[in-house]
């Protein structure tokens, strides 16, 4: 719309001019439905992370076909300014042509990284004519209502493997919300920053949604050994998770990584159903919690303070007839175990290449005996990899990876220096996740596989929440 100026001298006009009178009436930002997104309570509560989302101008004194450029930026809480570019590192901005005075831009990305839920993020846009230097409008809209600020991720009711949407939140017409994924194992920790840190994304009750996560996120099947509904009832589970949280205090260990060794070592199998659900029934350490060498391993775990001097044996468990009983009386927390002929069980396994090996577990009078057992066990494999990184120049280790490690260290007794983090050595980090990264092949990747699905099951459990951490 051209509007004229005239300049007036003596009551005549000397000189006009022609200029635009350009206002913008409204702004709404839409879904990729046309849903107008409003903001309620101090966030935009149907607006998500992940999600594709458009916005609509209405102008008034601008051609059709006029083509106009937004420039989108974004402030937390307080008022500072919050870098956002696009994947060229550049920023973000984007043009379409007017009609009727209204004006649809692109879909705009909002990008899961730019997520920050101690800091809230608003996000602004700046519109000018392209090719023109003067903003119309900064820092738009002004309405609050107007304004857009995503509330989170909006819980994903499933989600899917598509490398090409990879990272989207994509509503359906039915109100449902589909998570994509891109399938790259290496995504996996940006997954979990983006959904499981807080978990409040993810229903741990939701079955179809945990279970797609797992599928399309983790990209392998999952022990679901959460310890909900096991052990019996509610005082046998509750004696059990104090325990591990009495361990995971002892050793400043996250009470939720003790039970997951714990329940990948036997523990589940044994004891969460049937009569084993008998907290007082006396537990074969070898069946319940992995621990073919506990015989051995004790002087060395009192001696390192993992476990108190009181923790002792009281006598030896022989087998007469298939079966190991406490020797009566029993005063102690466990029994080493022998044959009628003096000699210690056997076992052959994978990590023994097949051979007959001698092993010497014990028998705990108890579940909770065996578990501060196991935990001491434990502890040393957790506290072991801290020492191991170091040794082989890798520094800090993330809890992810020391998760991961400590397991690699149950499965590998061995004595031998730094030897389970060594087969590791081929890449400069122990970065597990990546799937290029190549290890040793001393065991054909059966213990790496069966650690990654150990941890992978890690993160399930902790989504239940029945530990402190």
């Amino acid at each position: 719309m051209k509007n004229t100026l005239e300049l007036i001298e003596n009551n005549e006009v000397v000189a006009t001019t022609s200029f635009e009178i350009i206002d913008i009436k409204s702004s709404v930002w839409l879904d990729i439905l046309d849903k107008e997104q409003k903001q309620e309570e101090g966030h935009t509560k149907t607006a998500f992370y992940g999600e594709n989302l458009k916005l609509l101008i209405e102008t008034e004194g601008i051609d059709d076909e006029t083509e106009l450029e937004i420039e989108i930026s974004a402030k937390n809480d307080e008022g500072t300014t919050v870098e956002i570019k696009d994947d060229d590192d550049q920023p973000i901005k984007m043009i379409a042509k007017t009609t009727s005075n209204k004006v649809t831009f692109e879909p705009f990305y909002v990008n899961p990284k730019w997520f920050n839920k101690e800091a809230p993020i608003t996000y602004f846009y700046n519109l000018k004519i392209k090719n023109e230097s003067t903003y119309i409008g900064e820092n738009l809209p002004t309405e609050i209502e107007n304004q857009l600020k995503p509330i989170g991720f909006g819980k994903p009711d499933i989600f899917k493997i598509d490398k090409a949407k990879g990272y989207l939140l994509e509503k359906q017409a039915d109100g449902t919300k589909i998570a994509y994924t891109s399938g790259e194992r290496l995504d996996i920790l940006k997954y979990q920053e983006w959904f499981e840190d807080d978990s409040e994304e993810l229903d741990f009750s939701n079955k179809k949604q945990v279970d797609s996560y797992f599928k399309s996120v983790y990209l392998t099947y999952l022990f679901k050994w959460s310890i909900r509904g096991e052990f019996g009832n509610e005082t046998n589970r509750k004696k059990v998770i104090a325990s591990f949280e009495k361990a995971g205090t002892k050793y400043n260990i996250p009470p939720s990584v003790l039970y997951t060794y714990a329940v990948g070592e036997g523990m589940h199998r044994l004891c969460s159903t049937g009569s084993s659900t008998d907290l007082n029934t006396q537990i074969d350490s070898f069946k319940a919690f992995g621990l073919d060498f506990f015989e051995k391993q004790v002087t060395s775990l009192r001696t390192k303070g993992y476990l108190d001097t009181t923790y002792n044996s009281a006598g030896t468990a022989i087998d007469n007839i298939g079966s190991f009983t406490l020797p009566i009386p029993f005063n102690g927390e466990y029994a080493i175990i022998r044959y009628a002929d003096g000699s210690t069980r056997t076992r052959s396994e994978s990590a023994d290449n097949g051979n007959i090996t001698n092993v010497y577990p014990v028998l705990f009078k108890d579940l909770e005996s065996g578990i501060e057992g196991a935990c001491a066990v434990y502890a040393n494999a957790f506290d072991y990899t801290v020492t191991s990184a170091n040794n082989v120049g890798w520094g800090s280790l993330t809890l992810n990876q020391q998760v991961f490690f400590g397991y690699i260290k149950i499965q590998k007794t061995s004595e031998l220096g730094n030897a389970e983090i060594n087969r590791y050595r081929n890449k400069t980090d122990a970065n597990f996740l990546d799937e290029n990264f190549t290890t040793t092949n001393d065991d054909k990747g059966l213990i790496r596989n069966k650690c990654y699905h150990r941890w992978v099951t890690w993160r399930y459990i902790l989504l239940s929440k029945h530990f402190s951490n």
